[in-house]
């Protein structure tokens, strides 16, 4: 099994560190920087600002999305909704059939059209109080980045691509919520409301204000205030699920396939290009660069103390893999005599010494199998780790023939 360095667990939170610490230099200072530097730099910016803005996000959906109704508890507030209806919204649809003289009939278009009328105000408060969370939620969000641009200090180039590239994100994928729109479905919610609680109230009058009040009010607050429910666990939290899974896929890379301990992938050309980078910032904002004449010899030695870091920390890596494989094979090795012992049945009509000595020869058979199987192993181990020390090494070798090409006394034909 590969064992990873140390490094490789920490290398995001170095990447990201640096990608941060570039927000805080004044804008005076990155002047100076090369365009192309400067374009890196940004891009780099605006892929952290990504993460942050997705696991900002999955970190407030993720509660709201757990909270979701089962399927059975929302049909059993829908049914009883709609069986409430049935009996208090039905007055107009009743009125309308005893004035066709239909009897019964009146009375079952009556029910009919009271739940249909219940069934079309729960489903549509449900959708409108939805929709009104969705966008309180997003709109809370732009608000809040849009405040911490504000307040962030300095602002630079980067501090102002680093939040626009998370609003951005939150436009593609909120932007139904953020953008205004006319709440049909409130307006026929509340429509339909009025019309039947008016019409409940006006015909129930006679029976005095108070029942009246009860017989009118009491459905609508019924199916608004189970719609401000529903809204919260079913609506809301659907929306909000969807948004979850939608942000996850804008979180960096994860993986767990080595030792089961999960890690951010950050690859060699990411952390070579945040160091590159990031070493040109320091060469400009620095008081003292320490002898370094020039941003690409800075650029070049940051390389080349990277690649000697990483051929350190994966050099120990294989020394750790190699002893953890050897104390694996040791141990194979001396459970061999446990593992081929005779059965009682074996043993019936043989001498000792026969038992012996077939015992020693598929031991000696099996070790040698064992044997050969080790040193295939050790040797793709071997050259697992090989392939990525030989490459770390081919980067430092390069980076400290620029540096000298760069720092180098001769420098008359050399274009800064």
């Amino acid at each position: 099994m590969t064992i990873l360095p140390s490094s490789v667990y920490e290398r995001y939170s170095r990447f990201y560190n640096r990608v941060m610490n570039w927000l805080q230099p004044e804008p005076d200072s990155l002047a100076y920087i090369d365009l192309d530097v400067s374009g890196q730099a940004k891009q780099l910016t605006e892929q952290v600002a990504v993460h942050d803005q997705a696991a900002a996000r999955i970190d407030t959906l993720l509660p709201h999305s757990q909270q979701r109704w089962s399927k059975k508890t929302q049909q059993i507030v829908e049914f009883t909704i709609t069986l409430i209806g049935a009996f208090t919204f039905s007055t107009i649809p009743q009125i309308l059939g005893a004035a066709s003289n239909r009897g019964l009939l009146a009375t079952l278009a009556g029910l009919v059209g009271g739940a249909a009328v219940a069934w079309f105000t729960h489903d549509r408060a449900n959708k409108a109080l939805g929709d009104l969370r969705c966008a309180h939620s997003s709109r809370s969000a732009l608000k809040i980045l849009e405040q911490r641009q504000y307040s962030a200090t300095p602002q630079n180039m980067l501090t102002e691509a680093y939040f626009n590239r998370r609003k951005d994100l939150l436009w593609q994928v909120e932007g139904e919520s953020l953008s205004p729109s006319f709440p049909y479905d409130l307006w026929g919610a509340l429509v339909a409301t009025i019309l039947e609680t008016a019409a409940a109230f006006w015909l129930t009058l006679p029976a005095g204000v108070m029942v009246a009040f009860l017989a009118a009010g009491f459905p609508a607050a019924v199916i608004w205030l189970s719609s401000v429910f529903q809204s919260q666990r079913v609506d809301f939290a659907e929306w909000a699920l969807i948004k979850f899974r939608t942000y996850q896929q804008y979180l960096p890379p994860e993986d767990r396939t080595h030792d089961g301990r999960p890690y951010i992938v950050v690859t060699d050309p990411e952390l070579l290009a945040v160091t590159s980078v990031n070493a040109r910032f320091n060469y400009f904002i620095a008081v003292n660069t320490n002898g370094i004449k020039t941003p690409q010899g800075a650029e070049a030695k940051a390389r080349s103390s990277l690649a000697e870091s990483e051929i350190s920390d994966w050099a120990e890596a294989y020394h750790t893999a190699e002893q953890s494989l050897l104390q694996t094979q040791q141990q194979a090795l001396q459970s061999m005599a446990h593992e081929y012992q005779v059965s009682p049945s074996q043993k019936a009509g043989r001498r000792a010494e026969e038992i012996r000595a077939d015992q020693g020869r598929t031991i000696a058979a099996e070790r040698e199998r064992l044997q050969e199987q080790h040193q295939v192993e050790q040797g793709q181990l071997k050259q697992t780790y090989s392939t990525v020390i030989k490459r770390w090494d081919g980067v430092r070798l390069q980076a400290q023939e620029e540096f000298d090409r760069w720092e180098g006394n001769d420098r008359s034909d050399r274009v800064a």
